[in-house]
């Protein structure tokens, strides 16, 4: 019986990379989250999407960071028009799986691993801690996680830097007023946040948002979430002086600010969207939504995009859907990918959908 891509590329991973340790379904990797196929850039998009990328994080960059957060990303849907955003995430998934995908396609570049370390510490220092002994990576329930894959392989890689590193419950840890420690009573030295309360507001994120507030290093944190991925930025940032940033992100909407009946006449051009939100939780195509859902979003914080239709490619005889995600550190594009999948929008259920590397 031949070996399945999945099966492959999760041996080669395991024979090439000792120091992520386990990979596969041990770890809780699924074959919806790799994906076989690969997608081609022109170099004049890439270009396009890198500057573009540094243009926003300098026109968001109202005041100097001194916490700045790793594995930003820019999600671009690629149009007939050239690229649109759709949104920026400061605490986005799936970095290590591109990289991998693409060493393992022969498309690879510098040893990625670098440039990651060289993030943490960057982080570390601006909060002036000189040597990382011990980091927790952080998330609601992180064993219930799509991606607790990954917090095993940053852990393994972590680990083989000489960093211990727990993978805990934010509700788990406890500020002394000097210290973090987690539930074993060790101090921690950084915090890998991928908790999606974005601004640390619920009991649980109690200790991380006082640990914060003292000059404590967590990164991703709510000033640059507040600064960068809000979807209310996107309003701002569709407004600005620069052609480059106007030409990647058209009007966007605050929507309990516009007049109903207009809004709805106009609801099958617009995609609406929490704006504190993450992934596809509740967004809307705008032809596809009730009046009960549209008078509720009145309720809501909620923003109005452009309908863009996703990008798609042919493979295997299959049309997949895809988006591409441009990895960045204050502004310096590191890495791009795509997701590929099928129906309205990603969900990583896709057979032969998932994570796929830029060639």
């Amino acid at each position: 019986m031949t070996p399945s891509f999945f099966d492959t590329f999760s041996g080669w991973v395991r024979d090439n990379y000792a120091e992520l340790g386990k990979f596969g379904t041990d770890i809780g990797v699924s074959e919806s989250m790799v994906s076989p196929h690969t997608i081609a850039l022109s170099p004049e998009i890439i270009t396009l999407l890198t500057n573009g990328c540094a243009a926003i994080f300098q026109e968001t960059r109202t005041t100097p960071t001194t916490i700045p957060s790793v594995f930003t990303s820019f999600d671009f849907y690629l149009t007939p028009d050239g690229p649109r955003l759709i949104e920026v995430n400061t605490n986005a998934a799936g970095a290590l799986l591109v990289y991998l995908l693409g060493q393992y396609h022969g498309f690879g570049g510098a040893d990625y691993f670098t440039t990651v370390r060289s993030m943490f510490e960057t982080v570390a220092a601006q909060a002036g801690v000189t040597s990382i002994r011990r980091i927790a990576i952080v998330d609601e329930t992180p064993e219930l996680q799509k991606t607790r894959f990954e917090f095993a392989m940053f852990q393994s890689l972590f680990q083989s830097w000489g960093w211990d590193c727990v993978i805990i419950d934010p509700g788990e840890l406890t500020w002394t007023g000097t210290e973090l420690h987690g539930p074993d009573g060790f101090a921690i030295d950084l915090v890998y946040n991928r908790f999606c309360d974005f601004y640390l507001e619920t009991p649980r994120a109690a200790a991380l948002k006082s640990a914060l507030a003292a000059g404590f290093p967590v990164t991703p944190n709510p000033d640059e979430y507040g600064r960068m991925a809000d979807k209310f930025v996107m309003i701002q940032l569709a407004k600005s002086q620069s052609p480059l940033i106007r030409q990647l992100i058209p009007p966007v909407i605050h929507v309990n600010q516009e007049n109903p009946e207009a809004l709805w006449a106009r609801r099958k051009s617009l995609f609406f969207k929490p704006a504190h939100s993450f992934g596809s939780k509740a967004a809307y195509k705008g032809e596809r939504i009730s009046r009960k859902v549209f008078q509720s979003f009145w309720d809501t914080e909620t923003i109005a995009q452009p309908y863009f239709p996703a990008g798609t490619v042919l493979r295997d005889g299959i049309d997949y859907k895809y988006d591409i995600r441009v990895y960045a550190f204050e502004g310096q594009v590191q890495l791009i990918g795509a997701r590929l999948f099928q129906g309205q929008l990603m969900n990583f259920q896709t057979a032969g959908g998932g994570f796929a590397p830029i060639v």
